[in-house]
């Protein structure tokens, strides 16, 4: 073949294929697409994990609300108690010295000892 037909042909084939730089640059593109693709499938991973972890913070937020109004509840019913079971040993001091000052009256006036 002729030279000028060879040469044509070359350069119609360089013209439509990519040079060793085209090649590389599209090689680190795909690599830099690959990468970007990795990082996302390892956040989206990691957010999964921080959604199953906030659900979980979440029901023991609850759980532990119910305890500490438990706690509060049983805190009043002991407070209470205890608010009645000082009027109760009020009443029985009251009972006991009325009770003396009785008999202290009763010894006085009837002379008994």
């Amino acid at each position: 073949m002729d030279n000028n037909v060879m040469e044509a042909i070359d350069a119609l084939v360089e013209e439509k294929t990519f040079t060793g730089a085209a090649l590389e640059g599209i090689v680190a593109v795909r690599k830099k697409a690959e990468e970007q693709e990795r990082i996302i499938v390892e956040l989206e991973h990691r957010a999964e994990l921080r959604k199953s972890d906030i659900s979980r913070l979440e029901e023991q937020a609850k759980k532990d609300d119910a305890h500490i109004r438990h706690y509060q509840e049983r805190e009043a019913l002991v407070e209470n108690r205890e608010a009645k079971m000082a009027e109760l040993e009020k009443s029985t001091a009251v009972a006991e010295a009325r009770f003396h000052v009785a008999s202290d009256m009763f010894r006085t006036i009837f002379g008994e000892e």
